[in-house]
């Protein structure tokens, strides 16, 4: 016989992503708002919902809470890597999200595109989850099948759901997904017995976490006073460019490859020749044109790719002509995830987290070096 006095809980991971069609409204019936964020209780582990139709609409959507890095000194430290500890002591503070809305007029045209998670505990797995995260901070750890990361890969499921939704949709009818409004994850626990809800909204565990900036004005206007026209033209545009969008890339995986192209950028415009192997190529090129002339044009179309450097090798040039210390394990990592994701190839998210962390600091350092190769200092 079952023991009904047996808790239970069920956890529900949730992902909403909101965009407004161009679509014409007449088309459409009003938009099914008692509908939205209704999970009905679905046996399936992993299910989703589409709900579209046109306003007046305002709903108050999923709002995250910021976090932030609070520290003692009266300055903010320069040049801090986000997520990164430096020498000056920090705690994680939280500032509460403000009401967020989507909201669209009358003749307007909504998408919600929403997918339910779901994975049944016989404990209270919210608040194991909260002290898991609160006692090892909000970055990811590849490790053991910790509450933490069960439920991440509860979020990694929903994320991938509505990814493939949403990309779907595009290809399809582009139109649909033609501008995103709002997109952001949340937990429900529901205690399987009293029916009783928990709602814990997750804040994104991909973002990079800033120190809060604590010093004068003057400070917080500092490139007012560099020598733009002089940076201007000292190739960083692309770096620079490529740099801020990682900031403020959600997706880790996107994050990732615009962090590693930094290194990328720097290793070709640092690439050096092997003369060694330059000379033992022509001399090679000179037996060949003496016993095998038949084969020098293939030898000439192939002379190119041998004689190109690895992008180890460059990179460690790179390193080496910006006095940078080369971290081989470090780098050959990145590399390996940067290999996998250019040739689509699927990568655990540990894995790209722990690539990531590894290589963080390293465009804003390359950037800094190479512009004081060129005579540049951002030091103040």
């Amino acid at each position: 016989m079952a023991d009904t006095n047996k808790k239970s809980w069920v956890v529900v991971a949730s992902e909403q992503a909101w965009f407004k069609a161009c679509a014409k409204a007449e088309q459409f019936d009003p938009f099914p708002a008692n509908s939205i964020s209704a999970w009905r209780g679905s046996t399936k582990s992993l299910s989703h919902k589409i709900l579209i139709g046109r306003g007046p609409l305002k709903k108050n959507v999923f709002t995250l809470p910021t976090f932030f890095l609070s520290y003692e000194p009266e300055t903010s430290p320069p040049f801090a890597i986000p997520n990164q500890t430096s020498d000056l002591a920090a705690s994680i503070m939280m500032k509460q999200p403000s009401q967020e809305w989507v909201e669209l007029q009358g003749d307007e045209v909504g998408l919600l595109i929403e997918a339910y998670a779901v994975k049944h505990f016989t404990f209270d797995a919210l608040a194991q989850y909260k002290s898991e995260v609160r006692t090892s901070g909000l970055s990811q750890q590849a490790g053991e099948k910790s509450i933490k990361n069960l439920i991440r890969e509860l979020f990694s499921d929903v994320e991938r759901r509505v990814d493939i939704l949403i990309g779907l949709h595009a290809i399809r009818h582009f139109a649909l997904v033609w501008k995103p409004l709002h997109r952001a994850q949340q937990l429900i626990q529901i205690d399987a017995q009293t029916k009783e809800a928990q709602i814990h909204e997750e804040a994104s565990l991909a973002a990079l976490i800033p120190y809060q900036f604590n010093a004068e004005a003057r400070e917080a206007l500092w490139v007012s006073y560099l020598p733009i026209e002089k940076i201007s033209g000292a190739k960083v545009h692309i770096p620079l460019v490529l740099f801020q969008n990682a900031l403020w890339e959600k997706q880790s995986r996107i994050r990732f490859l615009h962090e590693f192209w930094v290194l990328e950028y720097f290793a070709d415009l640092y690439s050096t020749e092997d003369k060694e192997k330059a000379v033992y190529i022509n001399e090679l090129e000179r037996l060949v044109k003496e016993h095998l002339a038949n084969r020098l044009e293939l030898f000439g179309k192939l002379k190119g790719d041998i004689l190109r450097s690895s992008l180890m090798s460059n990179l460690k040039s790179c390193f080496q002509a910006l006095g940078i210390t080369f971290n081989e394990g470090i780098v050959r990592q990145a590399k390996r995830v940067r290999d996998k994701l250019s040739h689509g190839q699927d990568v655990e998210d540990a894995e790209i987290v722990a690539a990531e962390a590894g290589i963080r600091y390293l465009p804003p350092l390359l950037i800094r070096k190479h512009l004081q190769a060129n005579g540049i200092s951002l030091d103040g």
